[in-house]
């Protein structure tokens, strides 16, 4: 309208948006036009996804074990977006090798995977928590037509797999090796859950960074899905503050 038009105009890729003091970087926009009526589509991004944008070119070679802090601090170096991190709790030790030549959101996603850690970014803070440190009992009570009216569970067994086959690292003299003797490590995993749904086989693995069984099992118990997927719905219409 006449009253907006300013704004309206403002509206388009990489603007910025700031909600509840968070800032989002519109990615998409979809003017349209409907009769007399324009409107914009758009879709932002949460502004610690352009951490994607700092790449770190340099690699620590070797395969050697980093703790989560010292990632970080690889990862974001020399950084010219303004981004930062803080540890909170404590994490084990997690051997990686090659670390570096990846961008920032590639690094982030991989202390998320390797150090299972949970990311909650304020702005463009990145701060990593361990379990202990970001469940937090509230006992707050959602309770059906109480402070909810409706509530949907939604149950999908698509991806449910019962057994997987992993492969390591290869031997130095694989070209001359045939089938499994050509991996320093092989296993197979079976879940517990294969008495309840069966046999269900998932498509190999490979991890050429991982030379022993031990190492490797953890890794295939991590690849597949043995539980349904659910998930729970539920539009609360109560007062108390409900966070992350």
């Amino acid at each position: 309208t006449k009253q907006n038009a300013d704004v309206f105009n403002l509206v388009g890729n990489e603007a910025i948006l700031t909600y509840q003091g968070q800032q989002f970087v519109i990615k998409k926009c979809t003017p349209k036009a409907v009769g007399k009526t324009i409107s914009k589509q758009i879709t932002a991004q949460h502004i610690s996804y352009t951490v994607q944008d700092h790449v770190q070119y340099n690699v620590k070679t070797g395969r050697k074990k980093y703790s989560i802090q010292t990632v970080m601090e690889f990862t974001l170096k020399d950084n010219e977006l303004g981004f930062s991190h803080e540890i909170q709790g404590s994490f084990p030790l997690v051997e990686l090798e090659d670390l570096g030549n990846k961008n920032g959101l590639e690094l982030v996603n991989l202390c998320l995977e390797e150090f299972g850690a949970i990311l909650f970014a304020d702005n463009k803070k990145l701060y990593f928590y361990d379990e202990t440190s970001w469940y937090l009992k509230t006992e707050k009570q959602l309770r059906y037509l109480y402070n909810t009216e409706d509530v949907s569970v939604d149950i999908n067994t698509d991806n449910l797999k019962t057994e997987i086959k992993c492969y390591g690292k290869q031997k130095e003299n694989a070209d001359k090796l045939t089938g499994d003797n050509k991996y320093m490590a092989v296993v197979t995993y079976t879940s517990p859950n294969v008495s309840i749904y069966g046999k269900r086989m998932a498509n190999s693995k490979t991890d050429d960074k991982i030379t022993n069984n031990n190492d490797l099992l953890i890794f295939a118990k991590k690849q597949i899905l043995d539980v349904p997927e659910t998930s729970l719905t539920i539009t609360y219409r109560g007062d108390e503050a409900v966070t992350e």
